[in-house]
This record gives structure tokens, sequence and C-alpha cells, in this order.
């Protein structure tokens, strides 16, 4: 496994992201402290149909303070190019890890752009999602190597990370979505979460117009992410996570700019 590869993909381009969105999150977040909280906890995908007998156990979990996957009992994972690695599903996730949180945290161990970068296109990815359309999108790689999805306008930005992610010899959607997850850890204050793998890979793109788009109005938002079991408790946390991002597009006149000007994000 060279990380490297997912290293150079992920500094082409500095995450897209959604400014002006200071009274969108007002008004959701006024919707869900007059709602009962409703957190998420709908099941989708295959944990909805399939018998507990045929789950998984947790890939892996980040390790205290760490942020990578610690092996059973908390020792240490045996040398990535052993045998015993290679029996191991988690062990090749743990040096990928070592080397993502190395790339992944700044000087000043603030988000960096490759940070941003990764979150975002997790994000992407995953969210082209929703309950009427299970079965043909999700977090299954389709972003980077379906053309027609990668070159869309709420996909600007990635298409430079496009075919560094064939060279993988991993599964690309697991790589996406557990390097989300790493630079999730490894951002500042960000929240430990377990991750998964196992994901089909898919080259068929996502229906539209089922990413946010920069203009729509809470109403319409609290609709959208309702389809993906998201409900407006999760949302005001989503929109929350743009504290730590870069627009692009939205105003190329202020690329790069943050959009959150608390010191220290």
């Amino acid at each position: 496994m060279r990380a490297s590869i997912l290293t150079a993909a992920l500094v082409a381009t500095p995450v897209l992201a959604y400014p002006g969105m200071k009274n969108t999150f007002a008004e959701i977040q006024a919707r869900q402290d007059k709602s009962n909280g409703g957190k998420s906890t709908e099941i989708i995908g295959d944990l909805a149909t399939l018998d507990d007998s045929k789950l998984t156990p947790v890939v892996g979990s980040p390790a205290p303070g760490g942020g990578v996957p610690s092996a059973p009992g908390g020792g240490a994972y045996p040398p990535k190019d052993t045998p015993a690695c290679a029996a191991d599903t988690c062990c090749i996730w743990k040096y990928i890890a070592n080397n993502l949180t190395t790339t992944f945290r700044g000087e000043s161990r603030r988000c960096t752009d490759f940070t941003r970068a990764a979150i975002h296109l997790g994000f992407h990815d995953a969210t082209g999602w929703s309950k009427g359309t299970s079965n043909l999108s999700g977090a299954n790689r389709s972003i980077v190597l379906a053309p027609s999805e990668i070159q869309r306008i709420e996909n600007r930005g990635l298409e430079e990370i496009f075919n560094k992610y064939k060279q993988y010899g991993i599964s690309i959607a697991d790589l996406i979505q557990f390097s989300a997850n790493v630079a999730t850890v490894v951002c500042s204050l960000g929240p430990h979460i377990k991750t998964f793998v196992r994901r089909k890979d898919s080259s068929v793109p996502a229906p539209t117009n089922l990413l946010p788009n920069v203009n729509s109005p809470a109403k319409t938002l609290i609709k959208l992410f309702n389809n993906k079991t998201i409900s407006s408790y999760g949302l005001v946390s989503l929109i929350r996570a743009h504290t730590t991002s870069q627009q692009r597009y939205v105003d190329p006149a202020r690329t790069s700019d943050p959009q959150d000007s608390t010191p220290g994000v």
C-alpha cells in the first residue's frame, strides 16, 4: 500500500464548501430546537436486511489520542510486509492511518488542505445516496471512477484526484471513507469514528440532485437530508463542520478563504 499516492491526490485541491450559510444555519438550528431532538438512528443498507450472524466485526477503532486502528488487546500489529499482517484485515489500515496522520496534521496541529480534501471527498462520495436510490449510489468510489459524476459542478476541484485513486490495490471506496475518518480525528477536536471496510467499488455514477445546493433554503436542505436518514439535528452538525473548510469555486475572487474566522480553526 502506498499512502503517498493518496497524499499526492489530496494535495491537488483545497476543499469545495458552501459559504454564506449563516442565516440558513440559524433557521435549521431553530427548527431543530423546536423538535424532539431526533438524532439519526435509522439503519440503512445491508444492516437493515442482514441477519446479525452475517455482520462482521468493526474493522478498527481509533486508538485513544492516536486516531489510528489498534490491534486487539491494545498490542502492536505485525510488520506491514509479512504474512501475519496480510492475514489481519485491520493491519494494513493501521499503516495507512499512520501515513495519513503524518500528512493531515500540520505543524500548528490545525487542519491542513490535505485534511479538508479528504473529508470533502468522503462526504461527496457517500452523500450521493438517498432512501429511494440506495442500490445505485453511496460510498462506492463512483465519484472518482465515473467521469460524468466527477465533472458535475458540485464536485469541481476533485478532477485532479480522479486518476490517482485507480492505482490503489485496496478497495477505493474503503480508502476514501477511511481517509475521511482519519482526517476527522486528526483535525483539532475531531471525534473518534469507528471504521468499517469491504465496500463494493462501482463506476456507475450516482443519481443527480442528491447533493446540497449552495443557495438552498433551510426547508429544502432538511428535506434533502431527511431522505438520507440525517435529521435536522445531524444537519446542524454537518453545517458546523464547515468551520474548518475553505471555498474555492462559489466565489472565485475569494479562492481558499476560510468560512470561519475563529482563531485556531
